[in-house]
């Protein structure tokens, strides 16, 4: 009985031991990966279990801590965020190494909120072999003829604006440059059909739209009062919107007449008339999602950079009296008329657009999933593990002026470094990404921004009403008052006095 007893025993001891060791290996594994393998985890201290960074990133402290963690682990760490484990990338060759190796090592992966607020079919979202398609199928809708046929379009937009910004008089600089931006998605993105633009409609796609942007990257609580529930009903509202659009387009085809009264092709006629290696055309779901997906990066990307310009022009006169010389130029060589062809002589308008999204990137942040283990900077990165890139740690330490002082230090608002030397040589500016997964329409984002600084440095001025507001960066600037300005149609007497050169 007492041998039975002890072989009970034992067994039991030994049934412990492996259940221990088993669980201390499972542990160390979920832990580090890395154990056994010839590269090892990046360092950083993980945090709570599956939380992690999660709250810095909610509460816009995630550039703050990130600093901080930059600076105690050096350029690659790892933490847990939103319930994976995340490695942090921040240097700029290992940023763009894998920027460059989407669909090799890394492929883009939305959580499953933001996926179903963006929508299965948004550029986007889709990844593999389907992204590479959708890409070839709408990148000529993004073409430079394409949008130099709408830069008229977008100078009509701009007077339009400037004109009732200065009626007005006391101006959100918030509302104005997303107002701005709206109609030009709503007209020469989307080519809504010109009976649905009218101020009613307009509104209530702005208000969905607001809604919709509202629940990203916020909790996903699908219940009443949520931020992330009135984001699904203005994603409802608004696909409503496109479709009545779409049958409108559809109708008027059919009929032979034209949805406007321009002759100019918008993207979202070009996209209706896209068709894949079959012959099909796209789905009314897939359109949807990318008339959805366009509205977001033609929109309120931009207007995010104009916002950011409205006062740091305020705040440099100087710039804003280069920008004016500038345009005394462009007039001289091309005529009073902004076309495609004077806006490529604005060299100067390019670099301080360049410098504001140097300063306050329109993304600061992008995430990746690892599809296969791979080494970076000497580092594991397992499969299946997210990789988040630090677009703004790239801009901010671009190695071209990181150990300037003077006007080309890396925390002063200088539109010249982009002139001088330095700023010809290839660097850190990566604000629309790079690679496979590269922004396609920033060229038409670059536009619509110089179209309108050209309108605005050719007649008007503002003053800021309070220049220390505070401007919220979660997801995109946001400042807590709407960054109030006084604006007013310049006088002639004051054009007299212009600089003559712009450099």
């Amino acid at each position: 009985m007492l041998l039975l007893e002890n072989v009970e025993g034992l067994g039991w001891l030994i049934a412990r031991t492996v259940a221990v060791t088993v669980g201390v290996w499972c542990l160390r594994w979920i832990i580090n990966p890395s154990w056994g393998r010839k590269y090892r985890l990046p360092p950083g201290f993980m945090g709570i279990p599956f939380v992690g960074d999660t709250f810095a990133f909610l509460t816009d402290q995630a550039v703050g801590l990130h600093t901080y963690k930059l600076a105690k682990y050096g350029p690659i760490f790892k933490s847990w965020l939103y319930g994976e484990p995340h490695i942090f990338v921040g240097g700029q060759q290992a940023v763009t190494k894998l920027l460059n190796a989407e669909h090799e090592l890394v492929e883009v992966e939305w959580d499953h909120a933001t996926r179903k607020l963006m929508g299965p079919f948004a550029v986007a979202v889709v990844t593999g072999a389907d992204h590479v398609a959708l890409r070839k199928l709408v990148l000529p809708s993004f073409s430079i003829s394409a949008i130099a046929s709408y830069v008229p379009g977008m100078v009509a937009i701009a007077e339009s604006c400037c004109k009732s910004w200065a009626e007005e008089g006391d101006v959100s600089a918030y509302v104005a440059a997303k107002a701005y931006t709206f109609e030009i998605a709503l007209k020469l993105i989307l080519g809504f059909d010109a009976s649905l633009i009218t101020p009613v409609m307009t509104k209530r796609c702005s208000l969905a739209f607001a809604k919709w942007e509202g629940g990203l990257f916020k909790l996903p609580i699908n219940l009443p009062g949520f931020a992330y529930h009135k984001a699904l009903g203005g994603k409802r509202e608004i696909f409503r919107i496109i479709q009545q659009n779409l049958d409108l387009h559809r109708s008027r085809a059919k009929a032979g007449t034209s949805p406007n009264p321009s002759d100019v092709r918008t993207f979202g006629e070009m996209l209706m008339e896209v068709k894949d290696r079959d012959g099909k055309p796209m789905s009314d779901a897939q359109l949807q999602d990318l008339f959805l997906n366009l509205m977001f990066a033609g929109h309120d990307t931009s207007a995010a950079t104009l916002l950011m310009l409205f006062r740091d022009l305020a705040l440099h006169p100087e710039v804003m009296q280069k920008l004016r010389a500038e345009q005394a130029q462009v007039r001289e060589d091309h005529g009073s008329a902004i076309t495609d062809a004077a806006l490529r002589d604005m060299k100067y308008a390019d670099a301080v657009i360049k410098e504001a999204l140097r300063r306050t990137p329109i993304v600061k942040h992008l995430i990746r999933r690892a599809i296969k283990s791979f080494e970076v900077d000497g580092y594991l990165v397992p499969k299946g593990w997210k990789v988040l890139l630090m677009v703004w740690n790239v801009l901010e330490t671009d190695a071209r002026w990181v150990n300037e002082t003077g006007p080309l230090a890396p925390d002063n608002f200088c539109p010249e470094r982009w002139l001088a030397e330095g700023g010809q040589k290839v660097g850190g500016w990566i604000p629309f990404g790079s690679g496979p997964s590269m922004c396609l329409g920033y060229r038409l984002a670059l536009a619509e921004m110089k179209v309108l600084l050209a309108v605005l440095a050719r007649g008007y001025e503002w003053t800021l009403h309070d220049p220390e507001e505070k401007i919220d960066t979660v997801v995109l600037p946001k400042p807590a008052k709407g960054l109030f300005t006084k604006f007013r149609k310049r006088s002639c007497m004051k054009d007299a006095d212009i600089l003559s050169d712009p450099t």
